[in-house]
């Protein structure tokens, strides 16, 4: 077998000879960005910490400081999700949340908010949490939230949060956030 053929596997029913894009280059970029969604974008800190309370003392919609932007590119005609759907892959955006409170009359709910289109982002999978536990194990203290990708854009996301419930002087909320972009079959 030529070095060719191991290197650049051709597309099946192309003559595999002639080293042009349409058989060797565009598989070979396509396997390289699954490889990347798939080893590269797991776990990765877009929010929060656990050494420092936020003041719970107000409710509303707060960020989740400090935070950084976690970016995706979907545009050229939705190429990520539009690839995946078609050759039985589904990419997953979910981000995960840890939520704890110093006191159960106050409760927290994860928000991620779309920075390019300035509005909270389609997620489900989010709950309200009035756990204490410094262990991360009361109910809804880890939370999974899948992230719906929008189409044709280029989006970037940061971490929210909405505290609610009987605020009081002194009360406190943690929460830390990490994203995952990867490739579920």
């Amino acid at each position: 077998m030529a070095r060719s053929a191991i290197l650049f596997p051709p597309t099946p029913g192309v003559d595999p000879s002639p080293m042009t894009e349409a058989n060797s280059w565009t598989p070979l970029k396509t396997l390289t960005d699954l490889l990347a969604l798939g080893v590269f974008q797991r776990n990765i800190w877009v929010g929060g910490g656990q050494n420092e309370g936020y003041s719970g003392e107000v409710t509303g919609t707060f960020d989740v400081e400090p935070w950084i932007p976690f970016g995706i590119d979907n545009r050229n005609t939705s190429q990520i999700s539009t690839f995946l759907n078609t050759n039985g892959g589904t990419l997953v955006c979910q981000w995960r949340f840890l939520v704890r409170v110093s006191n159960a009359a106050i409760n927290v709910t994860p928000v991620i908010y779309n920075i390019s289109a300035t509005a909270n982002a389609t997620i489900s999978g989010q709950a309200a949490c009035s756990a204490t536990s410094d262990a991360y194990s009361g109910t809804d203290q880890q939370q999974t939230i899948v992230l719906t990708i929008p189409s044709n854009a280029l989006n970037f996301f940061r971490p929210k949060i909405t505290l609610a419930g009987t605020v009081a002087a002194g009360y406190q909320y943690w929460v830390t956030a990490v994203a995952d972009l990867f490739i579920e079959t």
